[in-house]
Order: C-alpha cells, then sequence, then structure tokens
C-alpha cells in the first residue's frame, strides 16, 4: 500500500469546471483498486499546463522547488523540508497533461521522483512508470502533450490578433480603467470605461490632473493611491468577481506605464516578431493599426488626445528632474550645492538639532573638494526660508502650463510609424510576391498622400503659457507642512543655494538681470541663495494696473 498525492488541474474556471470533480472521482477509484491511500490533494485552477509543477500554487507545497535546478545538497535538503514531497509515494493525475504539458517538465519531475524512491502516475494513459518501457511511453505521450501546448497557443496569438483588428477585447485581465462587457450584438466581450464599482476610469483622470494641475509626480501619485486603497488592475478585476484582492501596492513606474500608454486613449498594443534585413529576429510592440496604418479605436478614450500629449511633456520634465517624492525628503535636496559644483545633501542625526548639509564629495575617499565643513540643517534652511519669503513672499505665484497647437502633429507622427512599419515589414519579406508588393504600394501611397494633405494644413506649435494662480508665496506657503511640499516650492521657483569655504563680512543682496531673467543673490554667512523674480508684481499691483485700464 501507498500513499497518493492526487493532481488536479484546470486551465480555466468556466461552466466546464466540473471536471476537477471527475478528475477527483477517478484517481480515487485508481487509489482503491490498487490498494493505495489517499493522502492529500494538489488542486490548480486556472493554471496553464505549462508552469511547472513546483511552481504551481498548490501543487509546489508538495514538491521542493530546486527539482530541475542545480543546487548544493544543503540547499535541496532546505527545500525538501519546506515542502510536503516526505508525505506521499505516488503523485498520481487523471492524465498526464494534468501534470504538465512541457516535456522538459515531466522529464526532470520523473528523474527526480524516481531518486528519491517515488513515483508518478497516470489514471487514463494507463502505463507503469516503473518500467523502461512505461516511461518511453510516457516521454512520447508528454512530447505530444507539449505539441498539443503548442497548437493552443499558436491558435489563441491568432485569434488575438483577428480580435484586436476588429476592435474586440481578447481575454487576461483588462486595462487600468477599463472593464470587459459583452457586445451588443452578442459576440464576445468590449472594453468600456471602469466609471462604477471599482471606477478606475476616474482615477486615470485624477492621476492626469493631478500631473498636469498640481505638478505632482508618478511617485506622489502612487502614494496617494496606497493610501487612499486604489486597487490595481488584477485586484479590481478580482473585486469585480467579487473575489479577495492580493493587495498590491503601488509604485511610481506602475503609474508612468498607464499615463504613457496609448492603452487610455482607447488603442491596444500588438507584439509581433520580424526579422531585420540583417537576418536578425527580433521582437517589437507597436499599436494596432486598421487597413488605412492609423491606430484602430477599441474603446473610447479616457482623456483627451491633447491631455494625453501634455502628459508626456510633463512626464518627460519629470524623468529629466530625476526628483524623488519620499516623505523623508530634505527640504534643501536639488536646491543646495557645493561651490564646486557638487549636491550637498542632509545627513540625519539622532538628535535632530544636529542634523547637517554636507557636501557630496565628502563620503568619497580622494575626491573631496576641500569644503567639508557641514552647515547645520535647521540654520540653513532657515536662512533660505526667510530670504525667499522676503523676496518674493508678496508675489503671486505663477505657473508653467503646455498648451497643445492646434495641428495635425500627432496624426502625422502616426502616419510616420505606419509608414516605417509598412518599410520593415517589406524588408522582412513580408509584401515579397507580386500580389504583395501591389498591396504594399496601394497601403504606401494612401498614408503618403494623408500625410502630405496633413503637413499642407495650417498649425499652431504647442507652445508653454505663465499662468497665473490668484496666490501668493506667502499664502501658499502658509499651507505647506512637510519638508518635501517646501521643497517643491524652492524647485518649481528655481530657487538656487550655493556654500562657501568661507563666510562674507555682512549680509549683502545683489539684484542681477540675466538672459533675461531676474534674480535677487543673497550672501548671508556661507550661503549664497539665488532666487527668480520673474513673478515681478503682486496680486494688489496687478489688480490696480487693470483698474486703473479700465477707468
Amino acid at each position: 500500500m501507498a500513499r497518493v498525492l492526487g493532481i488536479l488541474r484546470l486551465s480555466r474556471d468556466g461552466e466546464n469546471s466540473t471536471s476537477i470533480e471527475r478528475q477527483r472521482d477517478r484517481i480515487e477509484q485508481w487509489a482503491e483498486f490498487n490498494g493505495h491511500t489517499i493522502v492529500g490533494w494538489a488542486e490548480d485552477v486556472d493554471v496553464s499546463g505549462g508552469v511547472a509543477p513546483w511552481e504551481r500554487a498548490e501543487l509546489g507545497k508538495w514538491l521542493p522547488d530546486t527539482i530541475g535546478a542545480r543546487v548544493s545538497e544543503r540547499e535541496e535538503q532546505m527545500a525538501w523540508n519546506a515542502s510536503r514531497a516526505g508525505e506521499w509515494d505516488i503523485a498520481c493525475a487523471w492524465k498526464l497533461d494534468r501534470i504538465s504539458r512541457r516535456v522538459l517538465h515531466i522529464v526532470q519531475l520523473d528523474d527526480w521522483a524516481r531518486g528519491k524512491g517515488k513515483t508518478l502516475a497516470s489514471v487514463e494513459d494507463g502505463f507503469d512508470f516503473t518500467t523502461d518501457m512505461g516511461r518511453l511511453l510516457f516521454t512520447l505521450l508528454a512530447a505530444f502533450a507539449e505539441g498539443e501546448l503548442t497548437a493552443i497557443k499558436a491558435r489563441q496569438r491568432s485569434s488575438r490578433r483577428h480580435l484586436s483588428q476588429v476592435g474586440r477585447y481578447a481575454g487576461s485581465t483588462p486595462p487600468f480603467g477599463y472593464r470587459a462587457e459583452p457586445a451588443e450584438d452578442g459576440e464576445g466581450f468590449v472594453l468600456v470605461p471602469d466609471e462604477t464599482g471599482t471606477a478606475t476610469a476616474k482615477v486615470v483622470r485624477e492621476m492626469a490632473r493631478m500631473i498636469l494641475k498640481e505638478g505632482k509626480s508618478a511617485n506622489a501619485i502612487a502614494l496617494w493611491l496606497n493610501e487612499t486603497g486604489q486597487p490595481k488592475a488584477k485586484d479590481a478585476q478580482l473585486i469585480r468577481k467579487e473575489k479577495e484582492p492580493k493587495g498590491s501596492k503601488w509604485a511610481g513606474k506602475d503609474v508612468t506605464s498607464i499615463l504613457r500608454s496609448e492603452v487610455i486613449l482607447g488603442r491596444s498594443y500588438r507584439a509581433e516578431t520580424i526579422e531585420t534585413p540583417e537576418g536578425e529576429t527580433v521582437e517589437r510592440v507597436r499599436v494596432v493599426t486598421d487597413a488605412e496604418g492609423m491606430p484602430l479605436q477599441r474603446a473610447d478614450a479616457l482623456i483627451s488626445e491633447e491631455d494625453f500629449a501634455a502628459l508626456q511633456v510633463k512626464l518627460d520634465g519629470n524623468a529629466s528632474k530625476r526628483t524623488s517624492n519620499r516623505r523623508d525628503r530634505a527640504e534643501l535636496l536639488g536646491v543646495v550645492s557645493c561651490e564646486c559644483g557638487r549636491a550637498w545633501y542632509r545627513n540625519p542625526r539622532a538628535n535632530e538639532a544636529h542634523t547637517s548639509y554636507r557636501c557630496s564629495s565628502y563620503a568619497k575617499p580622494g575626491q573631496g573638494c576641500g569644503n567639508s565643513k557641514s552647515f547645520n540643517a535647521r540654520k540653513l534652511e532657515e536662512l533660505v526660508r526667510t530670504r525667499f519669503l522676503a523676496t518674493v513672499g508678496h508675489a503671486e505665484i505663477v505657473r508653467r502650463e503646455f498648451i497643445p497647437g492646434m495641428n495635425h502633429d500627432k496624426e502625422i507622427a502616426a502616419l510616420g510609424r505606419a509608414l516605417a512599419d509598412l518599410r520593415d515589414d517589406r524588408a522582412a519579406g513580408l509584401y515579397a510576391d507580386d500580389l504583395g508588393k501591389a498591396e504594399y504600394r496601394e497601403q504606401y501611397a494612401k498614408l503618403s498622400s494623408r500625410r502630405t494633405e496633413l503637413v499642407a494644413l495650417p498649425s499652431t506649435p504647442d507652445r508653454w503659457e505663465e499662468v497665473a494662480t490668484g496666490q501668493t508665496y506667502a499664502e501658499r506657503w502658509a499651507t505647506l507642512t512637510t519638508d518635501a511640499e517646501r521643497n517643491a516650492e524652492y524647485i518649481a521657483a528655481g530657487v538656487k543655494v550655493i556654500v562657501r569655504r568661507e563666510a562674507v563680512p555682512a549680509p549683502v543682496n545683489v539684484s542681477n538681470v540675466r538672459k533675461g531673467e531676474r534674480s535677487v543673490t543673497t550672501f548671508v554667512d556661507r550661503a549664497e541663495i539665488v532666487i527668480p523674480t520673474r513673478i515681478r508684481k503682486s496680486i494688489q499691483e496687478r489688480h490696480g494696473e487693470a483698474k486703473a485700464a479700465n477707468v
């Protein structure tokens, strides 16, 4: 009598999920007939046959995760101890493909099992794994199973390609901001903005607004998403299915990935393999296009084309600044630097009163600039804060906003990409025969003609405008509560602080005009504080001038 582990697997939990019970019944009958005892079940639902058995959620608990890997004896023993591998003698499945559809996985599992005095069994296939002939038959069946998996994947790729071309939802987790609903014609599913319940479409718009209107960064938005408990795409889908979400946390890169993708404009991407003129096979991802070579619309856009263009500019700007949004961000990080040109950083101390800023070269042996003396953080931050508010506290804050032009640049760029894709396809041999060549010329002529028409149309370029906020720096400053918020204001205002080796004898103010930009430089102690003053008029002054003009 042997101890049997029953292996159950289903690729998709749907209407046919009762097949799990049929698998269970057949294994129980087999065990009873052979006089074995079932000691446990490894039931994996919604798991592909291509996943290694030791990587599956349930079956993996009964197997060491070192199967097929080159590891030391100690690591192998640790993996054995962490698993339930010692609790069974035979691992039995209804059919071989319930264990795996990959030859390599089954061969590795069988080799490991035989080395541990265990064996595998397949009820429906009906052969003995303990004999040479049985293992040969087992390998042949595994090869057929892998061939079937390859065929299934090929059919899936073909189906997804067709669905993407007709604007249908091809399955898997809907992209963030959308949910899948049955198509009106009853054929398959379509994506629609997720406006209720999980309401991720509203979250996407709020993310865009926070970047465009409030100047927030992707990291700051990720913090907000985590604090307010907004689910990510997979968690939102689990909630819609009335399942328990995993509680995945947001990171700045998640926010950037969503806002950078044309998916939020209702479009989709397709991965494809092409061969370069040099004979190299490469993978590329591009937006799915229609017969005319233009982006195919598969769902309603969540934001406008203009806002999407403005978002890309903002995200580019945030990336180039390389600024962080940690809660413990120093007030003068990215603002204060050494006269040698290197940045200064705040060094935390157990006693906050002793926290200081110091040149970054100090921690690099042999690279010190000679300006090794630190500057008390409280004192330096108070100096900068006082001078900043004294210089521009009365002035109204003006933010630079991106104004998209009235032009066809995006469509022209899309046409350019479509033409480039056509040329790549032609170079890869996709239009080799006479019919293909004619089709290539027709498509290329249409795209080229359309681009020529658009280029000839009048347009105005994208631009930046300075927009008054109706709030002074002093008023804004009174609402700030953290170092990170004050730091963001300094950076937005263009404040710079340079710390020198020696202190000036007495405070000195100098007004400058450089490249059309006005600034006031204050030398106090060892600090040179440069404050731009391109915001030259207070709200009261501007209102007074407007009143005089009306008179």
